[in-house]
């Protein structure tokens, strides 16, 4: 396979090192690769079953891992209720086993470099694993952009390397993390006990530009997000481009002419 028409990107096998419950509906596998490559966050890697009877099964998973980890990948992959290949790996595969790899894959969907302006980060649940990469690769640069992150998660106990995150937070004057949590009352009242929606990230881009900044005092939050959202014309306040498209996570992200990251699934994908 041929990607951005000039890498040449073949199967390997791996071996899956450690297997960590994340939260109860998603697992993290750390995967051993034979033939260690460098990727950028934002990247992903296609994974692929094979039965005794020949039977295959493909799908593509976000690397939420930095670039700068080690030759270990890291998948956090979401058990679906008709996916066979998540099935798989939450019931099936254990510590040991070989899996076939490909990648790394992805060119569009990346974290910017250099990162200059603030960056807004808009995911929900394991949509949060190209993002966490991105927030990784920034922490392993030493990067001090303003990047926040507002993620959906139905309670608490759902969201995604939550420990990890709100050491981040404690760490990182430059970095805000801001909850939508949806099927209980937020514990932190900075977070919110609701869906995601414009006024919400109109506020966190707001917390966003009260951060020290490292650019032009001018600078707008880039965008990288999970749904369309569009800025008022009156209060434009975030930085977007067009024309670009890209699979992740079983997932379509677009980039439309004047709109954020639109992340729409597709029928049978990613299961």
């Amino acid at each position: 396979m041929i990607e951005n028409g000039a890498q040449i990107v073949s199967w390997q096998s791996c071996v899956i090192e450690d297997i960590v419950q994340q939260t109860p509906g998603i697992k993290s596998f750390f995967l051993r690769l034979a033939k260690p490559f460098a990727h950028v966050a934002g990247q992903h890697v296609d994974v692929r079953l094979t039965a005794p009877d020949s039977y295959s099964a493909m799908r593509s998973y976000s690397i939420a891992s930095s670039a700068f980890s080690s030759p270990t990948v890291e998948l956090a992959i979401e058990r679906l209720p008709d996916g066979e290949v998540s099935q798989f790996f939450h019931d099936v595969a254990a510590v040991g086993d070989e899996i076939e790899l490909r990648g790394p894959l992805g060119g569009h969907f990346l974290w910017p470099e250099p990162a200059v302006d603030p960056v807004l980060l808009i995911g929900a649940g394991s949509g949060l694993v190209p993002l966490m990469a991105m927030i990784r690769q920034r922490r392993a640069l030493a990067q001090t952009v303003p990047t926040a992150l507002l993620l959906s998660a139905r309670t608490a106990s759902d969201v995604l390397f939550s420990e990890e995150l709100h050491s981040i937070e404690t760490s990182d004057p430059a970095f805000v993390l801001a909850l939508a949590i949806t099927r209980e009352t937020p514990v932190r009242p900075s977070d919110f006990a609701r869906r995601i929606d414009g006024l919400m990230v109109q506020e966190i881009a707001a917390r966003l530009q009260q951060k020290p900044p490292t650019g032009s005092s001018t600078s707008r939050p880039m965008v990288r997000s999970w749904r369309a959202w569009t800025p008022p014309p009156s209060k434009p306040n975030a930085t977007v481009a067009s024309g670009a498209s890209h699979f992740e996570s079983g997932r379509w992200w677009t980039r439309a002419p004047g709109r954020a990251w639109v992340r729409a699934r597709r029928r049978g994908a990613a299961a």
